[in-house]
């Protein structure tokens, strides 16, 4: 299926039998968390990470089942394998931290470890605002400039966004939103301020077209002071 043969390309097994040298397995349903969580498992990273801290091998079997597909031997779900039951008990214990708090540990879509932070982008995607390229600025100037002035990696995701999870093959079924990772939590909440900022301006452009347009708007939120604001946010 489509996740299996994004992830093998990714190098990591998808195969259904355990592995023969692995003397002990566990498998754990992850189709129905949230969706974020699930694409962090799915990572190649993440499975990486638990491999070199635990000494346990992950993999993914089945496919995602969406809402009215009837398929229980085939639900997206994880195996973990391991030599010791030592091994094993830790494995599965940072896949179901991860379940639980999805900000416990993650991994930057294109590789290193990171801490996450994920700022939702609450203004509608009406036909005419172009709402993505507002985000991103010109060339993508806006994420650019939050990204070098506080190192760290900023991701646009979520529906209209057009960034493709691996783990799904397609968009992530959440509102739009950016996605922060970083290698300290002071770099991603120097980021994550910024993101906020970005948002904030966005959104005043956005009540501003919406009244010129007449299309149904929130309140009006006062102006800012930032980058954003004396560049425009708009293309």
């Amino acid at each position: 299926n489509r996740i299996n043969q994004a992830l093998q390309q990714r190098g990591v097994s998808g195969a259904g039998t355990p592995m023969p040298y692995m003397r002990h397995n566990k498998e754990i349903d992850i189709n129905d968390v949230p969706p974020d969580r699930r694409t962090h498992l799915g990572m190649s990273a993440t499975h990486l990470r638990i491999n070199k801290e635990t000494g346990a091998v992950v993999s993914i079997l089945g496919r995602h089942l969406r809402a009215g597909e009837n398929d229980p031997a085939g639900r997206l779900r994880i195996r973990v394998s391991a030599q010791t039951l030592q091994m094993l008990e830790a494995g599965v214990g940072m896949v179901h931290k991860l379940i639980s708090d999805g900000n416990s540990f993650t991994w930057a879509p294109g590789g290193g470890m990171a801490f996450a932070k994920k700022v939702v982008i609450d203004i509608p995607n009406t036909l005419g605002f172009n709402l993505k390229h507002r985000i991103i600025g010109p060339a993508g100037g806006f994420i650019k400039h939050i990204e070098e002035r506080t190192f760290t990696r900023v991701f646009l995701r979520g529906r209209g966004s057009g960034f493709i999870e691996g783990a799904l093959g397609r968009e992530m079924d959440e509102p739009l939103f950016l996605y922060i990772t970083g290698t300290n939590n002071e770099s991603i909440e120097e980021a994550k301020k910024l993101a906020e900022d970005l948002v904030k301006t966005v959104l005043k452009d956005y009540i501003q077209f919406a009244q010129m347009t007449k299309v149904a708007s929130g309140p009006p939120i006062t102006g800012s002071n930032s980058k954003y604001s004396q560049q425009g946010a708009g293309i």
